[in-house]
């Protein structure tokens, strides 16, 4: 009775073990997103997450880089929309937890009223306005020093995208580094940070 006992009660850990067990993996698309498993940590979940960027070079070319990822991470990325958008390069990630087939990135969404500075550049250099999309509704600036110095991106964010600042990163690799700062005022943004 006693080793009958013991043998449920493993399998029931054993079993709840799993829920946090994430295949880890990067690719270009889901079916080929096969990688190591890892147990979760607490306060993490097994996230997937579809990322988007588009470029626009100096001949006005649009180029579309797509992936998808799947790691431990935050549970606060849950099923989550993620958008940001520095003029000439902009990011769409969208999220979600606990599935064997990620999310897929949303249609483009249009232009809403809102506008901010929006450059990767030296902060001299830093001078255009950007139209933001969708729920895109922040202005945000993002500070880092690359070989001695100062670059800033400036542009446009979800608040979702403020709220996680940096921690992107953990979900869809080094997307944002530095520090993030976000406002609703893009004169404070211009002018300030």
């Amino acid at each position: 009775m006693f080793w009958a006992l013991t043998v449920s009660l493993c399998a029931v850990f054993i079993a709840g073990g799993n829920a946090l067990n994430c295949t880890e993996c990067q690719a270009d698309g889901w079916t080929g997103c096969d990688g190591v498993v890892n147990a979760c940590a607490a306060g993490q979940k097994c996230v997937s997450a579809a990322s988007e960027l588009t470029e626009i070079d100096y001949n006005k070319e649009k180029h579309v880089t797509k992936k998808v990822t799947r790691s431990c991470a935050d549970a606060g990325f849950c099923n989550t929309e993620l958008s940001f958008n520095f003029k000439h390069a902009a990011w769409k990630i969208r999220t979600g937890c606990d599935q064997a087939e990620g999310p897929a990135i949303s249609p483009e969404a249009s232009q809403n009223d809102r506008e901010c500075v929006g450059c990767i550049a030296v902060p001299w250099l830093c001078d255009k306005t950007v139209h933001c999309r969708g729920e895109e509704v922040m202005c945000i600036k993002v500070v880092e020093r690359v070989a001695g110095n100062i670059m800033v991106s400036k542009g446009c964010a979800t608040r979702s995208v403020c709220r996680q600042g940096v921690n992107i990163s953990d979900v869809v690799g080094p997307v944002l580094r530095g520090e993030v700062f976000c406002c609703e005022d893009l004169y404070f943004v211009s002018r300030y940070i």
